[in-house]
């Protein structure tokens, strides 16, 4: 680690400025905008890279997420939209889901960071061009390209970084399985203000992303090929905290994967129920309360804890697949959770939580 620090020098508390200007823009606790900063930096190691995450802000309308973006804008190598191309940083804007397919993936161009606004247009093809735009291998667009006379057959790479804001999940549990989650909430009468930063602290910052090494992993998930470089990057800058952050976000984002590494919906709806019926008690025990759980309170855990956006009806669906009753009372959907009809389900479901233990 001391070769590493020396090599670098760089530490977390040089970065701290950008963590904060994250912070005093949004709703993002302290990892969250470390995260953000870390993943700024990594777009200056695109190149070294085979798989790029996609960076999803997930969250309400007025929780700022265009906030994060202004302030990331500023930050990462190569945005399109370029701020520079703006009178100034409110004019600023990202490209958008719904653009016409080729206007969207010219816009994606190779090893850029490529910000995409108002990401829930129910437009499949073009969502499909975000998610294959993670990997160098699926990352090359086949096409038609107009000529004076007719038409040739053209291709184009469009592999590199993607941060995108979204209300509601995406429609491909594969891009779901591509992306990391970053959160964000309502907090009643805070204004979210968005920093400017000088061209001295922009190069500053560029060239510390330039000296800060990042390294690989052993990985076995596609969880952990997502987050992998971004951990290597913080064990340089010596922040073992959000190494430990890190592994617990991919833990939760393991347990809601099927086999093939693309997102399941059982699995998320199972775990937010499990995360309801068992708690601990004073003493820091777990215990195990059978009941009658709302399933709005359910799906809020889903949406908040899992990043995931699901409705009531799959919700409903999803538990009376798993033979779980589900009834309404005044109007509110509620789900009857018996220990053995849970410890069954996450048994069936292969589903590998302290808190199943606790089932009697």
């Amino acid at each position: 680690m001391a070769d590493i620090l020396e090599q670098s020098q760089i530490g977390v508390l040089q970065l701290q400025p950008y963590i904060t200007a994250l912070e005093r823009a949004s709703s993002l606790n302290e990892y969250q905008a470390k995260l953000c900063v870390y993943y700024a930096i990594l777009t200056y190691k695109i190149e070294e890279l085979a798989l790029f995450p996609i960076l999803t802000l997930f969250g309400e309308h007025g929780t700022g997420k265009s906030a994060i973006m202004k302030i990331m804008a500023q930050l990462v190598s190569e945005p399109v939209p370029n701020p520079m191309d703006f009178p100034n940083l409110d004019r600023w804007h990202g490209l958008k889901i719904n653009d016409t397919f080729p206007s969207l993936r010219d816009g994606l161009k190779e090893d850029t960071t490529a910000f995409i606004e108002e990401g829930d247009a129910d437009y499949k093809k073009n969502e499909r061009l975000v998610a294959d735009r993670y990997s160098r291998q699926t990352a090359i667009v086949r096409y038609k390209k107009e000529e004076i006379i007719g038409h040739s057959q053209a291709g184009a790479c469009i592999f590199g970084a993607t941060i995108i804001h979204k209300r509601r999940g995406y429609k491909d549990p594969a891009t779901n399985s591509r992306s990391i989650f970053v959160t964000t909430k309502k907090e009643p009468y805070r204004e979210h203000s968005v920093k400017i930063f000088t061209e001295e602290e922009k190069e500053e910052f560029r060239n510390m992303a330039q000296r800060i090494d990042i390294f690989s992993l052993p990985t076995n998930t596609r969880a952990h090929d997502l987050w992998c470089p971004l951990i290597g990057l913080a064990t340089n800058v010596d922040d073992g905290a959000w190494c430990d952050w890190a592994i617990e976000q991919i833990q939760k984002q393991t347990m809601t994967q099927s086999s093939d590494g693309s997102f399941d919906p059982q699995k998320a709806i199972i775990l937010a129920v499990l995360g309801r019926a068992v708690r601990e008690d004073g003493n820091g025990n777990l215990t195990f309360s059978e009941g009658k759980y709302n399933l709005p309170q359910i799906k809020h855990d889903i949406d908040q804890q899992l990043s995931m956006q699901m409705s009531i009806n799959e919700i409903k669906t999803g538990l009376e697949l798993q033979d779980f009753e589900v009834k309404t009372r005044r109007g509110i959907f509620r789900v009857n959770v018996t220990a053995d009809r849970l410890k069954r389900t996450c048994e069936d479901l292969g589903i590998d939580d302290e808190a199943v233990s606790a089932i009697p």
